[in-house]
């Protein structure tokens, strides 16, 4: 019977190990406090730094519709040249 019972025992303690090692490899990457901190402030550094970019990206667009305007403009301009000097030309 003792040997039934140790044989029993040798099961259980095998078990128990295994599902020890599987919570440890389930435990072993995640991060340390310290570093979850870390990881959040990073995150919040990421976050600042995509609302910084957004307003840069609104400014550039904000610049490229004045210089398509003055582009424009400076097109009439060149449209109004021409028509000027085929005046004179025919003159």
């Amino acid at each position: 019977m003792s040997n039934t019972n140790d044989n029993y025992m040798a099961v259980l303690l095998e078990q128990i190990r295994d599902e020890v090692r599987s919570v440890h490899e389930a435990v072993v990457d995640a991060p340390t406090r310290g570093e979850f901190i870390e990881l959040r402030h990073d995150v919040a550094e990421l976050k600042q730094d995509t609302h910084v970019l957004k307003a840069a990206v609104a400014d550039l667009s904000q610049d490229l519709k004045v210089i398509k305007a003055a582009v424009s403009d400076n097109g009439r301009e060149l449209v109004d040249y021409g028509q000027r000097i085929a005046k004179l030309e025919a003159v």
